[in-house]
């Protein structure tokens, strides 16, 4: 993104901007931001330690309960635990929007403090979780023809190699063609995801906006600078990835040691829950600069945001 002069004297941002301004705004808040991160993955302890209770207590009645009984067992279960984790989850994805929130007004140099933000966001946490399971369900819709397309590959693949020997220009033909499709597959994803990831930031800032009209306000904002979003977030993700390498480091030690894998899993899943903490800040900032910038860009950004009571969605 180029930058120009934007009303009240704001300035647009580059791509190099935008991370390295994530960056310093993380850097610069970095243990209060790191708490709200933690704080978030805490509403993800308690309906984990539930199903983990429940799925020791089915476990025991296995032994002792007719197997059709233990199914409907089952099913109740699940849909009691509907509720804690779409609580918590709520919760979850509002804590996320109070990160990106305090990011946006800090940026705008009208800082907001961590109480105030959760004031406007908490109670409308139901909204986060709607809007999350709406992005999922898009995304879905694009992994559709994704899928589709991968269909089409392995049947080429399996007309390709009902001979018994197919030969080296079948071979390098299937071989192009995955290599193909998956590049084209890749594009699809990262596209999309530029497209939908000011969801909660829109969420988190607009407060009249319902859901639905969140996904649709991410794809208008978003719409004409794919290619400088696709920039942006790879540039993030190359930053995150030698964090979101290690871990895999409690696999990668089972493997090399020959022991047994749950061992693996016990050191990879703190590890995974430490770096998603440290990371999250980060994404959320990338997020709440992008939508800054975007809003610069096409509306003049006024920050005297008009903050009404939200009604129950």
């Amino acid at each position: 993104m180029s930058k120009q002069p934007s009303p009240g004297g704001l300035t647009s941002l580059s791509v190099g901007d935008v991370v390295s301004g994530g960056l310093r705004v993380y850097r610069d808040h970095f243990k209060s931001y790191l708490w709200l991160a933690g704080q978030a993955y805490l509403w993800l302890l308690a309906p984990f330690l539930i199903t983990v209770l429940g799925v020791t207590i089915l476990a025991g009645l296995a032994a002792i309960m007719e197997p059709i009984a233990l199914a409907g067992l089952i099913i109740l279960a699940i849909a009691i635990l509907l509720v804690p984790w779409g609580y918590c989850l709520g919760k979850f994805f509002a804590v996320q929007g109070v990160l990106a929130r305090l990011v946006f007004f800090e940026v705008g140099e009208q800082p907001e403090t961590v109480a105030a933000a959760k004031i406007q966001l908490m109670p409308r946490f139901w909204r986060f979780l709607w809007v999350s399971l709406l992005t999922s369900l898009v995304f879905f819709l694009f992994l559709i023809p994704i899928m589709l397309g991968y269909g089409v590959v392995f049947a080429v693949f399996a007309f390709l190699f009902t001979a018994n020997d197919p030969g080296v220009v079948a071979i390098l033909l299937a071989a192009l063609l995955t290599i193909v499709w998956s590049l084209i597959s890749l594009y699809i994803y990262i596209w999309a995801f530029a497209r939908l990831a000011l969801v909660d930031v829109c969420l988190a800032l607009e407060p009249t906006l319902s859901p639905l009209n969140a996904v649709g306000r991410s794809w208008a904002l978003t719409k004409g600078y794919v290619l400088s979003l696709q920039l942006i977030f790879f540039l993030a993700f190359l930053i995150t990835l030698p964090l979101s390498m290690v871990t895999n480091l409690g696999s990668i030690t089972t493997l090399i040691l020959d022991i047994d894998p749950v061992w693996g899993s016990v050191i990879d899943v703190p590890l995974s829950l430490i770096i998603s903490v440290l990371i999250v800040p980060f994404w959320q900032a990338i997020k709440a600069l992008v939508y800054y910038d975007l809003r610069t860009r096409k509306e003049g950004l006024n920050l005297s945001l008009d903050l009404p009571t939200m009604d129950s969605f």
